[in-house]
Formats: structure tokens, C-alpha cells, sequence
């Protein structure tokens, strides 16, 4: 069985894809991070900013297609409190989904 995480972080987004290995390691098949800064501009205004959303969608979706090439069965995506707090994070988390 293949497992992936991701974390999106205020300024990068990062994946790990990995089956297991002897146990109790895993064997790490993938990592890849890449800069979308979605928290940029929270501070200031509350709000995540559509741009920096976008582009964090953007690279969720390669993540997506990177997933399914390794054959993914399980994961869990995590991201920073700069998407929960901010106004309207439930809204960016449900076009993440």
C-alpha cells in the first residue's frame, strides 16, 4: 500500500509519497515541494488572497496527478493555520477538496 502527505504551509506546499518498508520504516518513493505562499497577505487584511489560493490549487493539482502515478491508496492533507483562521478558510478548503 502507497500513502502520501501534504502539507500546505503558509509559503510552500510540500508531498511525500511512501510505502512501508521493514518494518516499522517507510520507503520514501516521492518528495516534492513547492512555493505557493498562501498566506501572503493574511496578516494584513484576514483574508486569504485569490491569487496565492490559486496558485496553491494549481499545485494541489499536480500533487493530484502525481498521486495517482504512483498509485496512492491512502492520504492526509494538512495545512497551516493561515488557511484555518482566515476569513473565508473554510471556502479555500472545500476548493481544495
Amino acid at each position: 500500500m502507497r500513502y502520501a502527505a501534504v502539507d500546505i504551509g503558509t509559503n510552500s506546499c510540500r508531498l511525500l509519497i511512501a510505502e512501508p518498508d521493514i518494518a516499522p520504516k517507510l520507503l520514501n518513493l516521492h518528495k516534492e515541494m513547492e512555493t505557493t505562499r498562501v498566506g501572503e497577505g493574511v496578516n494584513q487584511s484576514g483574508l486569504l488572497n485569490a491569487e496565492a489560493m490559486e496558485r496553491t490549487l494549481l499545485c494541489l493539482g499536480r500533487f493530484q496527478e502525481k498521486m495517482l502515478a504512483y498509485r496512492v491508496e491512502k492520504y492526509r492533507v494538512v495545512a497551516t493555520s493561515a488557511v484555518s483562521e482566515a476569513g473565508k478558510g473554510s471556502q479555500s478548503a472545500h476548493r481544495a477538496r
